[in-house]
Parts: C-alpha cells; structure tokens; sequence
C-alpha cells in the first residue's frame, strides 16, 4: 500500500483536495452564500496550475535516470558479464565500451518508457483540474442557484 501511495501521494493530494473543495464549496455555497463554489474553483485552478508548473513527473524521471547513472556502472558490468558468458569468451575493451553504451542508452529509453504512462496520467489530471476549476469559478453559484431552484 505505502509503495502505491509513496508513488503517487501528489496525485492523490491533488484529488483528495479537489474533492474536498468541491463538497465544501458546494455546502457553503448551498446553505451560505452560492459565491463560496466560485471560490473553490479558484482554488482548484491554483492546484492545477501547481502540479503544472511543479512538473513533478518530470521530477520523478530525472530522478530515476540519476538514480541509473550513479549505480549504472554495476548493471553495466552485470550485462558484460552476462553476455561474456553467453559467448563463452570474454570481449574485448571495445566491444566492451559499445556493449555497455549500447545497453546504457537502451536501460535510459526503458526508464524514460515506464514513467511515460505516469506523465500521461499527471498531464491528463492537472488539465481536467484547470478546467472544472475554471467551470466552477465561472458558473458555480449558478449551478447552486439551479439546485435550489432560484432564478438570477
């Protein structure tokens, strides 16, 4: 559960408190005054424009890639080792140099691959969060006014 959690905690947060501002603009805006879900729509854009600019993917895939190049070396070698013994003769230092460049930018493309999806999903979520913030912000207090039947 953590490792699901620690993985996608700023999306969850960003959700959790959308939610939580819609609810809560909703009450306040259905028992106080209906301006009170415009506000929250407000506040669902700053969190949208947060995640935005915070790029927090492209963060976690930078991550990773130096995560790689600092214990790469150790892969590398693995794959050297693996492929000598499958030839069952070692390399020579230049095939040696282009196996592990080879394998190198191959380990990069796949790191970059597996987080691809997750870019998506974060780009999808913070352009549907700009956007039913921008809705609520503008037609919030009248989608109140139309769930408790007033005309404006």
């Amino acid at each position: 559960m953590y490792r699901f959690i620690g993985k996608w905690h700023d999306l969850i947060a960003g959700l959790l408190s959308t939610i939580i501002l819609i609810v809560g603009g909703t009450w306040l805006a259905y028992y106080y005054q209906p301006v009170w879900l415009n506000r929250a729509g407000s506040l669902i854009i700053i969190i949208g424009v947060i995640l935005a600019v915070n790029r927090i993917h492209d963060i976690f895939e930078k991550r990773l890639i130096n995560l790689f190049d600092r214990d790469g070396d150790k892969i590398l070698n693995d794959v050297v080792e693996l492929s000598e013994r499958d030839l069952d003769r070692p390399l020579t230092p230049e095939q040696r140099a282009e196996l592990k460049e080879l394998a190198r930018i191959e380990l990069v493309n796949q790191l970059r691959s597996a987080t691809a999806e997750r870019k998506h999903i974060f780009r999808y979520f913070e352009v549907w969060l700009i956007i039913i913030g921008t809705f609520l912000n503008g037609f919030g207090d009248y989608l109140v006014c139309l769930l408790k039947s007033c005309s404006t």
